[in-house]
């Protein structure tokens, strides 16, 4: 059950794959839509439940489940990178909805979709929030191979939560566990990765034509870090910020990986402030 009361869960065909959402707020409100992580056992709502309702009151909010997680469609396309193919899948998902130019809002993997998607033109949105998210710069190779191995067992969805927040650890211990194993989830994950389990060595290197893609970013992006994410490098937050023209950083102390959830209201009231200077 997802924590606010307003909250309807809903599904709609995007581009042909059968998608579940969370919905709240005033239909006739600007859309915000939040993009979840891509770790195994998270979805809308274990991301977004604590955070939704305080955009609702002003916003009509959606949180999409990603392909793979949650109550949507348990499929893999193996001749597409897994980013590119759930970026589709959002623009899509926002096409199927009649939402014209949204406010993007990503938490890590979904952070990153943002800024790729930005980078690239091919994800439309009026301005953009990643919470803990780079698009794959700045990383701790060894801290995010833990998320990649993951197994459903109590353990690791312990590991992965330590590493995403502090706050309501036994719950969402709990809460991710009894989510990676739904039918499908944990597969559709790791198939990519267990038929190419090694990158090739001449594989060409992607980062520095995407660093380059961020001066071209021309919406609002807003870009917002824990000071306590062991995920990926300090400061990458301003770097990727001064990159971007119309970029902004902010860092939050006491917090991890996903900030959303350590401080949703200071999270939320940062969203909010930025949101209304976009649409002032």
């Amino acid at each position: 059950m997802v924590a606010a009361r307003n909250v309807q869960r809903r599904a709609v065909r995007a581009g042909g794959i059968e998608t579940s959402y969370l919905e709240a707020g005033p239909a006739s409100a600007e859309a915000v839509v939040l993009l979840h992580d891509g770790a195994i056992g998270s979805d809308a709502e274990s991301c977004w439940s604590g955070f939704l309702g305080k955009l609702s009151g002003r916003y009509r909010v959606l949180a999409p489940d990603l392909i793979g997680h949650g109550a949507t469609r348990k499929i893999v396309a193996f001749d597409r990178d897994p980013m590119t193919q759930r970026i589709d899948h959002v623009r899509d998902f926002c096409d199927a909805l009649l939402l014209d130019m949204p406010l993007l809002v990503g938490s890590s993997f979904g952070g990153g979709m943002i800024l790729r998607g930005a980078a690239s033109g091919t994800l439309r949105m009026r301005a953009g929030v990643s919470i803990g998210g780079t698009g794959g710069l700045h990383m701790h190779a060894e801290k995010f191979a833990v998320l990649q191995r993951y197994q459903p067992t109590e353990q690791w969805a312990r590991t992965v939560c330590e590493l995403m927040a502090r706050r309501d650890l036994p719950r969402r211990t709990a809460d991710r566990l009894a989510r990676s194993k739904l039918p499908g989830h944990v597969e559709s994950l790791a198939a990519a990765r267990v038929l190419r389990p090694v990158e090739p060595v001449d594989a060409p290197d992607w980062r520095p034509a995407f660093l380059k893609a961020l001066h071209r970013i021309e919406v609002p992006m807003l870009l917002v870090a824990g000071a306590d994410d062991v995920l990926f490098e300090a400061g990458w937050a301003d770097r990727l910020a001064e990159r971007i023209p119309r970029g902004r950083a902010v860092t939050l102390a006491g917090t991890r990986h996903q900030p959303h959830i350590d401080e949703p209201t200071a999270v939320a009231n940062l969203v909010l402030d930025f949101i209304e200077g976009v649409l002032r």
